[in-house]
């Protein structure tokens, strides 16, 4: 498990030492920003609820996303983008007296088209981030305590928990494009790389390249 893609914390066993399983609460804790969404998030409350947005494909050379075909939204040019650089802040500062106007807000980023958990990372979740539940299983009791007391959401209530694992981006549809192509790289549902023909391609998965 882990607040970004390839930086996991692996997993922890009933065997565990308490100052392990202490640890691990405490990362599950931990406070951090989404670089999606900019909210703020910890693994207690957002692991499986898929309340973020991604793209898992990449950008190509007409400037469309591979996984959708949409385009990322245009950056403006902004005149006064020396002085808003000064001020971290969205409220109004003062300069030898004079008061200066808010900081611009940065133009937002396209939605993404698969529904996701938030990100620390620009690399996109993918199903090979999937957790299963035992892998926490000396923490479940803590977690499930924590949901009753303050109001949450247990983990197999989550619409990311699907048969024991906790998915971190959502389930969709295989995207398969146009063009003449031979056979298909993609993601499975377990997040595994397979590579099919057109008529042997599953329903579910995520798109990575086309071979010819």
């Amino acid at each position: 498990m882990s607040f970004r893609p390839n930086h996991n914390f692996g997993a922890i066993t009933l065997y565990s030492e308490k100052n392990e399983i202490k640890s691990y609460w405490e990362k599950l804790s931990e406070v951090h920003v989404c670089a999606n969404c900019d909210r703020h998030f910890n693994l207690l409350t957002s692991m499986g609820k898929l309340e973020c947005t991604q793209h898992n494909g990449t950008i190509q050379e007409d400037g469309t996303y591979s996984c959708c075909g949409e385009r990322e939204l245009p950056l403006r040019f902004q005149n006064n983008i020396d002085v808003i650089g000064l001020f971290p802040s969205g409220y109004c500062g003062r300069i030898n007296g004079y008061n200066v106007r808010n900081k611009q807000p940065v133009p937002k980023k396209r939605r993404g088209c698969q529904k996701c958990d938030c990100n620390t990372s620009q690399t996109p979740w993918t199903h090979s981030n999937r957790i299963h539940i035992s892998e926490m299983a000396p923490l479940i009791p803590h977690i499930r305590k924590d949901a009753d007391e303050n109001g949450g959401t247990w983990m197999t209530q989550r619409v990311g928990f699907d048969d024991g694992y906790i998915r971190r981006c959502e389930v969709k549809t295989l995207q398969i494009p146009d063009g003449n192509w031979k056979k298909l790289k993609y993601e499975s549902i377990e997040g595994q790389e397979k590579i099919e023909t057109k008529v042997n391609l599953p329903k579910y998965g995520t798109m990575i390249e086309t071979i010819n």
